[in-house]
């Protein structure tokens, strides 16, 4: 008999929240809108904090690559006789501008992804 009174009162529960739903649901979708903006505010944040630092770290490895090239020369080393006519591999520089705009074209598609949600109003 317990069960049934419980299943009775959750189904009644139940109705209650779905009558209730349809005029609750436009205030909860207004107060989360400055919640989810705040979100995407602080995601392109970090995104342009973290492409500033690929950015400086590429911008080191080229640095010591240069340098390390250029003691190479001149101490007559060179870079490896026979094997410096093979095709050289993409320097770290562009490794890192590759994934710069890769992210780049990922925020892009979230930004777009969120003002579709948002239903395309801009309201900066």
């Amino acid at each position: 008999m317990v069960p049934f009174l419980l299943f009775g009162a959750g189904v009644a529960v139940g109705l209650g929240v779905a009558a209730i739903a349809p005029g609750l649901m436009p205030q909860l979708l207004r107060s989360a809108r400055p919640a989810a903006k705040e979100v995407l505010k602080t995601a392109l944040a970090s995104y342009a904090q973290a492409r500033l630092a690929v950015a400086e770290a590429a911008e080191a490895a080229s640095d010591l690559l240069a340098e390390v090239e250029h003691e190479l020369a001149s101490a007559g080393a060179g870079l490896g006789g026979a094997d410096a006519a093979a095709a050289p591999a993409a320097p770290p520089a562009e490794e890192a501008a590759a994934a710069a705009r890769a992210a780049a074209e990922a925020a892009a598609r979230a930004a777009a992804l969120a003002r579709a949600a948002a239903g395309g109003r801009g309201d900066g």
